[in-house]
């Protein structure tokens, strides 16, 4: 089954909506996938944008993740 296949449509998120991993992102690149599924590079970029916080479900998610950029080089 394909993963938009399970994603409800009908989804909407407020004010009082607490996402957690098993949440689905409901529009944009990542729709229907599963927010603990989705790169922490597409959550930088995300957490940046000046419209974020029209999103505030998504943002205090955004807020709870441990973003801290790894270096690309490990010793």
């Amino acid at each position: 089954m394909n993963i938009n296949d399970e994603f409800k449509s009908n989804v909407v998120w407020n004010e009082d909506t607490i996402l957690d991993e098993d949440s689905r992102m409901i529009w944009g690149k990542h729709k229907g996938e599963r927010l603990g599924d989705i790169p922490d590079k597409y959550w930088r970029w995300l957490s940046v944008q000046d419209w974020i916080d029209n999103w505030p479900a998504l943002a205090d998610y955004i807020d709870g993740l441990d973003l801290s950029e790894e270096s690309e080089y490990e010793d």
